[in-house]
């Protein structure tokens, strides 16, 4: 805790505010934090009253950071990498199977990742799973996890692990719609997907078709999808799964797109830790082949050359 010039402010502050930083909104930092979104505003109107300094300004859109806020911010950035490594220190030894492992997941990792934490959480019932939904790396490398599966070229530095194998991807539409003849929309990747290796496939699209319809999140957008409200890119391992969806594109891979099973590396000898990942590499290793793609082959349906006239192919 820091107390000089008549301050009072913590880690948990510094933490804070960094979070409302980066996030922009009160429920990004909430989801962020793990706390609920009326927890992040009150905390806010706190601190500003505790410190007696405004530090973000109110918009319709979020909160914008203000001198004061960008410095707090900063300071926490300063010293975040020495906390989270002295964490990671402090429990990568613990050997007992009590505790809480937070892991980060991308969006709809699907029932066989569900069914080995279910059997996990089973086998080891003094271990709590807090599970966050996450498409890059960075909760693992801010310390706000302890393992990760993420797409990703290579860990990141201070990040071990092992490669399950590239991700493919490829645009679905509704069984049924193709059957009708139906001449669907474009569903354009949720925002926050801009970085993954398909995203310049999917604003070609975007571009192309007359109708383009977006959904905010990954689940939303497979759901438009299996409804028929248009076609559009998913992960072959969810797409290949649902058989009420069909492929209509060709199956996209980038090396940049492989799932990798990550955790920090001081926590090697933490022992939920490693049990929780050894669980994980044993269920999804054998599942490479349907990660990568090699499901049904639909190249009667391929999707016309960024036509937007029929995206069944009829």
């Amino acid at each position: 805790m820091t107390r000089e010039a008549g301050l009072d402010v913590g880690w948990d502050d510094l933490r804070l505010c960094l979070a409302v930083v980066r996030a922009r909104t009160a429920s990004g930092a909430a989801r962020a934090l793990g706390l609920s979104h009326s927890t992040v505003i009150r905390r806010i109107a706190e601190l500003e009253q505790r410190i007696g300094v405004t530090l973000f300004t109110r918009l319709s859109s979020g909160y914008e950071p203000n001198e004061a806020g960008q410095l707090l911010a900063q300071a926490a950035l300063d010293v975040e990498p020495a906390i989270v490594r002295a964490l990671a220190n402090v429990v990568g030894g613990d050997r007992a199977m009590r505790g809480v492992i937070r892991l980060a997941v991308p969006d709809l990792s699907g029932q066989a990742l569900m069914r080995v934490l279910a059997g996990f959480a089973q086998a080891h019932p003094g271990v709590t799973l807090q599970v966050e939904a996450s498409q890059t790396p960075e909760p693992l490398t801010r310390g706000e996890a302890h393992l990760a599966l993420t797409l990703t070229a290579e860990p990141p530095t201070g990040q071990v692990g092992v490669p399950v194998g590239p991700v493919a991807f490829a645009a679905y539409a509704a069984r049924t719609a193709c059957a009708a003849g139906q001449d669907l929309a474009w569903l354009a990747l949720p925002a926050g997907l801009g970085h993954i290796p398909v995203a310049p496939f999917d604003r070609a699209h975007a571009r192309a078709f007359a109708r383009v319809h977006r959904l905010s999140g990954v689940a939303l957008h497979h759901a438009g999808v299996r409804a028929g409200l248009g076609a559009g890119v998913l992960a072959c391992a969810v797409g290949d799964a649902d058989a009420d969806l069909v492929r209509v594109g060709p199956v996209l891979s980038d090396p940049a797109a492989t799932l990798w099973i990550l955790h920090r590396q001081e926590l090697r000898g933490n022992a939920r830790v490693a049990t929780l990942f050894r669980a994980l590499r044993t269920a999804l290793l054998p599942l490479r082949s349907v990660i990568g793609g090699s499901g049904p082959d639909s190249a009667a349906m391929l999707l016309p050359a960024l036509s937007g006239l029929s995206v069944c192919g009829r």
